[in-house]
């Protein structure tokens, strides 16, 4: 490993040994490929904005060489007392030489989070997957924040920032305070803080200058897995229960709590907990009191789904026939032309859509994603009389609604199924694609409408590939319908980025995934991977020391928002299982497992209590109950808890998805012929002897019966080694 030291130091490369002053004039500037670090350009800020306390501290840079390309900057600074400055900042050039910047903005590149002014920057609370991408042509350079050396220091946010001018492009990376505006953007605060006698920074760096987005963004999440989510892959935290028992403690709940019975009998659903009753002052229902909701969030299809398979997993028939009265609810949805409202309400009446439609609009995104749910229902777990027609006619219908462009668009009206213009051509009808594409693997066509429709994904498609992908313009409803302050066509000209929401991220994903199932083109599924790759920066790959709960694992929202461990986290982490198992890449199983534990951490229970502090006992605010969960955490951009939502968008989502990873993957997969043992649902693999006879050595939550194996090997067997811990 080659180690280059500038300052009052030495550089040594390979053989290389020179000795420099430490004085400003000798400092030399260190090329890393594509990138340059001036140390020149290592600031401290004090009151006034002046760079003035550079002469007091002492800098030294060493340059660790990790591989081809490859590099680790640590920054130690020095001083013989603490000193109070308003900014330090490590400024790094991308390509400084000969080159027309104006087109760097154009190129591909990622940013974290948006800017609204000059002043802002990309916050430590968006620090998930923290990066900066930057590509010109097929030159391209990522910088990343080195999260071990920020738990060494934590009393003062970090920061990345990036600028792009005519003449250079620049990442920034240093400390600073800030305070929020909007929803949620970051804005640099002149307040002072305290700068130690010592500190170190680092970054690593990835240059290369023959590359292509998928894969310098599969490098990049790599980089971040192998070195900083490693560590915690050895925990069982933050579950501290078998999934069998969050299972009980949250129907029990939902079911004494928000049951609400339909009209006719065996039909009824679970309601949401943010409509309050103006009479009792009892929250019960969203939009209307006692209300069910088939929706992108909120989806009691999805929920009945787990809720029946974990039925059946600890042989509970009330809960098998909750479940089913949920399906029979929404098979008396009236469709029209195919499609079909998505809000029951007391009384049988149904509303067309909710938050993303309005009541003159169906949702296609909402009729979709409940259509999918129902296939899977219907095709796995038990027939039900209608269900066939019912997405029969929901598939033919949809595939009339197809633009010229390819594209499916986002709502209708309820009138004639028009196009409503607003997300008319976005990534919102990838989950339209997805749903047709499922309906051909599972052959749930006739042959003239499966022909049709394997044309029209194809279009589709085309249309995310040539419009969405390269621009990473993922958008759909949450983007410009929920809290984020976005207007549409909004486009960020300082970032040079579109606002983007995962979970139209994850539709295309699945999209191109599905795609490459039916044409087995490998296009397809580098399309799906680079997806993949993106959604992957919102997953946390650490748990930072300035977020009060065990955040590893969970995902954020979007890229104006502020999100940690949202709940959107539990149907990821199917998807990360999905591509694990037509790639065999490990690392989307290990990345699948974490964020099915990190969908409980939130989980208000008395076990929670290390895990989540301020949320473990829930609270009197709309009647979160013990067993339900907070949406997300840090909604406001700072450490504090945030309310719930209603149980499909927590609680109900996070065990559909724990009983679907139980009943693939076991408790614990093994995989002899890749030699990988992983643990699932409250198991740990802490070793593993390969030989004719497999040994594992593992440690499982107390509670847990005796570890249930996946794709065992034929001969040989297993010996397990297990310790229960606490």
């Amino acid at each position: 490993m080659a180690k280059i030291y500038i300052g009052s130091l030495l550089i040594v490369a390979v053989g290389l040994f020179l000795v420099y002053s430490c004085k400003p004039a000798a400092e030399k500037s260190i090329d890393l490929g594509s990138i340059r670090l001036d140390p020149k350009n290592i600031l401290l800020i004090d009151s006034s904005g002046n760079a003035t306390y550079s002469e007091v501290y002492t800098k030294t840079v060493a340059i660790d060489t990790i591989s081809d390309g490859v590099y680790h900057i640590t920054v130690a600074l020095s001083s013989s007392a603490p000193h109070r400055v308003r900014d330090l900042k490590i400024v790094l050039n991308f390509l400084p030489d000969s080159i027309n910047h104006r087109e760097v903005k154009n190129s591909f590149h990622w940013v974290p989070n948006l800017k609204k002014d000059t002043s802002d920057f990309v916050s430590q609370h968006s620090f998930r997957s923290p990066t900066i991408i930057l590509t010109h042509n097929q030159i391209v350079a990522s910088v990343i924040p080195d999260l071990h050396k920020i738990k060494t220091y934590h009393q003062t946010p970090y920061y990345l920032d990036v600028s792009f001018g005519d003449n250079n492009t620049t990442v920034t990376y240093g400390l600073s305070n800030y305070k929020t505006d909007k929803h949620v953007y970051y804005e640099r605060k002149d307040s002072l803080f305290t700068l130690p006698k010592e500190i170190e920074l680092g970054l690593y760096v990835i240059t290369s200058d023959h590359s292509t987005p998928l894969s310098i963004l599969t490098k990049t999440n790599s980089l971040l897995w192998d070195t900083f989510a490693n560590k915690y892959l050895d925990s069982l935290a933050p579950q501290v229960l078998p999934f069998r028992e969050y299972a009980e403690r949250g129907y029990d709940m939902a079911l004494s709590k928000y049951w609400v019975d339909g009209t006719a009998p065996g039909t009824g659903g679970i309601t949401l907990s943010t409509f309050q009753d103006k009479e009792t002052g009892i929250y019960r229902g969203r939009e209307f009191k006692d209300d069910l909701w088939f929706h992108s969030w909120f989806n009691n299809a999805r929920t009945a789904y787990g809720f029946y398979l974990w039925g059946k997993e600890t042989n509970n028939k009330l809960w098998m026939d909750k479940a089913l009265s949920t399906i029979n609810l929404l098979l008396t949805s009236p469709q029209k032309n195919g499609f079909f409202p998505t809000i029951w309400v007391p009384g049988n009446k149904w509303v067309s859509s909710g938050q993303g439609g309005g009541p003159d609009l169906y949702h296609v995104p909402d009729n979709a994603w409940t259509a999918l749910w129902l296939l899977r229902f219907n095709d796995e777990i038990k027939k039900l009389p209608g269900a066939e027609k019912f997405l029969v006619d929901f598939a033919r219908s949809l595939l009339k609604t197809q633009l010229t462009s390819g594209a499916f668009p986002a709502r209708l009206y309820t009138g004639d199924l028009s196009p409503e213009p607003a997300l008319a051509n976005s990534a919102s009808g990838a989950m339209a694609t997805w749903f047709l594409e499922e309906m051909i693997l599972r052959k749930k066509l006739p042959p003239e409408l499966d022909s049709d429709a394997r044309v029209a994904i194809r279009r589709s498609l085309f249309f995310l590939e040539r419009e969405i992908l390269p621009s990473l313009r993922f958008q759909d409803y949450e983007v410009f319908f929920s809290c984020a302050p976005n207007k549409l066509y909004d486009f960020d000209s300082l970032t040079w980025s579109h606002p983007h929401n995962t979970l139209s991220i994850q539709w295309s994903a699945e999209a191109f995934l599905r795609g490459y199932q039916i044409s087995e083109d490998k296009r397809d599924l580098e399309q799906a991977e680079y997806c993949l790759n993106i959604l992957s920066f919102y997953q946390q790959v650490w748990s930072p020391p300035y977020i009060d709960f065990y955040a590893f694992g969970g995902f954020g929202v979007q890229n104006t928002d502020a999100e940690w461990s949202d709940a959107r986290q539990a149907q990821f982490s199917e998807t990360y299982l999905n591509f694990f198992l037509a790639t065999g890449k490990k690392e989307y199983l290990e990345r699948s497992v974490a964020a099915c534990r990190a969908s409980f951490a939130l989980m208000a229970i008395p076990e929670n209590k290390s895990i989540s502090p301020q949320n473990y006992q829930g609270t009197a605010y709309n009647g979160e109950f013990t067993g339900a969960m907070a949406e997300n955490f840090g909604h406001s951009g700072y450490n504090r808890r945030s309310g719930q939502s209603g149980f499909h968008w927590g609680t109900g989502s996070a065990l559909t998805t724990a009983i679907i990873l139980k009943q693939q993957m076991g408790d614990i997969y093994v995989d002899a012929d890749s030699q990988s043992a992983n643990g699932v649902d409250g198991v740990v693999v802490e070793d593993v002897q390969w030989g004719d006879t497999i040994r594992l050595k593992t440690k499982s939550v107390r509670g847990m019966e005796k570890p249930i194996l996946k794709n065992e090997p034929k001969a040989g067997g297993i010996v397990l080694d297990n310790t229960a811990i606490h």
